[in-house]
């Protein structure tokens, strides 16, 4: 009898073991869209680690679609992207200003916060970026990858695949520009005018609301609060 009731509660507590392991494995993904996309818990928000993939959007240099590096959206697909499960949201500029914040972030001399290389290497793939020693650490998970940009004004070209990454927010600052977090090259920030990486809020005017010749097309990401 004692044997039959070790038994029992061994496959009780089994059977409980497996159903936090599955419980914790949905809070590892959020489906969006009908895909299923990674996530990782960052501070007080949890962000997905992939860019979106979904209906839409534009392939790097109008090639074959990539799902690792997703698509590059529009200021207005971003804004007006749906089907969200709950809590879920296309980033404001106050979450990325949270990121930013929880990283480690430093002011320039122009009042802007920003993210310096190391910092920077905390939120960015540890491929694909050159040259290579540009590669991130990744500490956080966000995995940004060097996805470049399309951007359309006078001519349409596709732009620093390798060197840049970014992902929209919803927000437009005091000036009317869209925003986006970009991490890139930088060097006017430097003293010794070495190449290095710099995470920061950038705008744009190209958000393709009046007219859709006149856009810039970058990652979506999403994000919830903890």
């Amino acid at each position: 009898m004692k044997r039959i009731l070790f038994l029992t509660l061994s496959a009780v507590v089994l059977l409980t073991a497996c159903s936090k392991d599955e419980d914790a494995k949905k809070d590892d993904s959020v489906t969006i869209n009908g895909d299923s996309y990674p996530t990782a818990k960052i501070g007080s928000q949890t962000w997905t680690t992939v860019n979106y993939n979904g209906p839409g959007g534009t392939n790097y240099n109008n090639g074959n679609n990539d799902p690792s590096l997703g698509k590059l959206y529009s200021f207005v697909d971003a804004r007006t992207l749906s089907g969200l499960p709950t809590g879920w949201r296309v980033p404001t500029e106050v979450d990325v200003a949270k990121l930013i914040e929880h990283i480690g972030s430093e002011t320039d001399g122009r009042g802007k916060k920003f993210l310096n290389e190391v910092n920077s290497k905390k939120l960015t793939a540890t491929s694909g970026w050159e040259p290579a020693g540009l590669n991130g650490s990744n500490s956080t998970g966000l995995n940004i990858r060097p996805t470049g940009y399309y951007f359309s004004a006078t001519t349409a070209n596709f732009e620093s695949k390798g060197t840049n990454g970014s992902l929209w927010t919803i927000s437009k600052d005091q000036l009317g520009q869209a925003l986006f977090l970009e991490v890139s090259y930088s060097m006017w920030e430097e003293p010794s005018n070495t190449i290095s990486l710099r995470g920061s809020l950038v705008g744009t005017t190209l958000t393709g609301e009046t007219n859709d010749s006149f856009v810039e097309k970058r990652p979506i990401r999403f994000v919830k609060d903890n």
